[in-house]
Parts: C-alpha cells; structure tokens; sequence
C-alpha cells in the first residue's frame, strides 16, 4: 500500500485520543492513494486485531473491506459525469439500516466533486444530522471543486500530490517494460494505467491498435470488434479514457506519416498509404466530436459505433 504515512501517523494520535470525526475530506494525490487511505481508516473501526489503534490489514475482515464485501461499508463510485440527488438519498436511506459486523456504518464518496449541487446540499443535510453511529468519507481531487458549506462541515486532509515521475517509478516497480511506459507517457495520464499489469496494457494496446487499423481501411469487422473485443475491454470510465487516447495519438502517428514527419509513438508504418490527407482530417474531426458526446454522458459504446459506422 502507499499510503501517505504523515496522515497515517495522525489518524493514529486521533484515534488513540478517541478524536475521531464522523465527517472526513481527502484530497489530492492520486485515486489509489485515496481510496487505500480512506479503506484504512474504514479498517480501523472494524479490524478486531488493531495495534495502537490501526488495523492488521491482514486478516479476513480486513479482506473483507478490501474486496467491497462488507454491508456495513457503502461506497460511491460511478463513471458517470455527475452524482445525483436521487442516488446521494439511495444511499442515505441504505447508511440508516442496522449494522451487521460493528457499530458503525460508513459511506464512501469517490470523486466527490461530481457531486450536483443538489445532491452536495442533500448530503449537507446527512453530515449536519447523521443518523446513528456513521462515518462519511469524500474523496476528490482538490477540495475546491467541492460545495463551501460542506467543507466547514468535515475535517480534510491533502495528500502529497504524485507527478508523473513517481507514478512512471511506481509502474515500473510493477513490471511496464519500458517501451509501453515510454507510450503511456505520450498518450494519457498515467493514472489511467496505474491498475494494468504491462501485460494488460499490451492486451488493451493491441485490440485498440487492431480496431483502428481496420478502421483506417474501412473494414466491417471494425464494428464487430466494438461488440465482441472493445465493449468488455473498457469496463471503467478510466479504460474508455485511455481508449480515445490511444487513438487520437493512433490519428496522429498516421497525420506524421501523410506528412513524412516521423513523429510516431505507437505506429510503424502507415495503416493505409492510400487515404488522403482530407479524408484523414475529416476523420479526425469526427473522432474530436464523437468524444465531446462521450463527455457529454452519451455511452461509450454508442460514441464508438457511430463514429466506426461513418
């Protein structure tokens, strides 16, 4: 685990204090590192082998938190744009039920700044007056993004913030060769790839890769692959992400090739040394729009075959 051991050391000092909140904000940092952290303090209220306070992490109730499988420990986590007022009360209701393995029910809130206005004031309302023993915990980016009022209500906490470099150091500690981690770097953010083993990402590389090329020579099989390979590939918001930025730098690495610039990162050779410069940025234009209607909320897999049908 990498958690951020300045923190660990004060929830450590609150904790033996009996100090702790009910209402708590981590930002910064990197998704893992947040999520690690606020699993470890949802440890710390149900590990029955604590040590000064903090959980083993080893033992099965401990597993138990790691693999989402406690009733007691509810979390939010969505790939959509935003988190509604309908599932903020889903989930309020769900945090009022009896406990099962404790004393204590939490609530996790991943990326809390996608948080409607009506749900944050709905969820203000639960932090103000929470119903019986509960611990709520938002994570986010930056605490900016997050509404006022709750802020004063929780107690926050920053991460130290990881750059690329030590995100590039940590996948290489997990074994990315050096040719997909010099590509990872050129195409997305690494905190797209930080959960894929290198094996993985040559796996998701491959099909992307495959898909475009068929693409590029108007292949019909191109929208086969969007149902049969593509569709269970991108099981997350992330994975759809590293999708279309693998492909914009796919239509870029073809661009260099029109123009005999030889700034490739991905391609070795031009998939279809008879598509015409227009035509390429004609595609491309359609490839810029169809992600502007994936961030719009329209499904990824809609986006993809529309753009593959044209």
């Amino acid at each position: 685990m990498s958690l951020d051991t300045k923190i660990v050391q004060e929830f450590q000092q609150i904790l033996n204090s009996n100090r702790l909140n009910h209402a708590y904000l981590f930002e910064g940092g990197n998704y893992k590192q947040r999520h690690e952290l606020a699993l470890f303090l949802v440890k710390s209220q149900f590990c029955p082998n604590l040590h000064d306070n903090l959980p083993c992490l080893e033992c099965s109730v401990c597993q138990t938190i790691d693999l989402n499988d406690n009733p007691d420990v509810l979390e939010i986590k969505n790939d959509k744009r935003s988190i509604g007022v309908d599932e903020v009360k889903d989930y309020k209701k769900a945090m009022s039920t009896s406990t099962t393995q404790g004393d204590v029910k939490v609530l996790i809130i991943n990326d809390a700044q996608k948080l409607t206005a009506q749900a944050a004031n709905n969820l203000l309302k639960f932090i103000e007056e929470p119903e019986g023993q509960v611990l709520i915990i938002l994570l986010t980016d930056s605490k900016n993004q997050i509404l006022p009022t709750i802020l004063s209500r929780v107690q926050s906490f920053t991460l130290s913030t990881d750059d690329q470099n030590s995100l590039a150091t940590e996948l290489s500690q997990q074994g990315f060769s050096e040719k997909n981690m010099a590509i990872a770097q050129a195409t997305t953010e690494l905190k797209n790839v930080q959960e894929m083993s290198d094996e993985e990402f040559s796996h998701f590389l491959e099909v992307t890769i495959n898909w475009f090329k068929k693409y590029e020579n108007n292949d019909a099989i191109a929208f086969i692959d969007v149902q049969s390979k593509i569709k269970n590939l991108v099981d997350s918001r992330e994975k759809q992400e590293l999708f279309w930025s693998i492909v914009e730098k796919l239509f870029s690495d073809e661009l260099s090739f029109k123009y005999d610039l030889k700034k490739q990162v991905i391609l070795g050779t031009d998939v279809n040394p008879n598509l015409t410069v227009p035509k390429l940025t004609q595609q491309i234009d359609s490839y810029l729009g169809t992600v502007q209607k994936w961030k719009s909320n329209v499904s990824f897999q809609a986006c993809l075959e529309s753009l593959t049908l044209d």
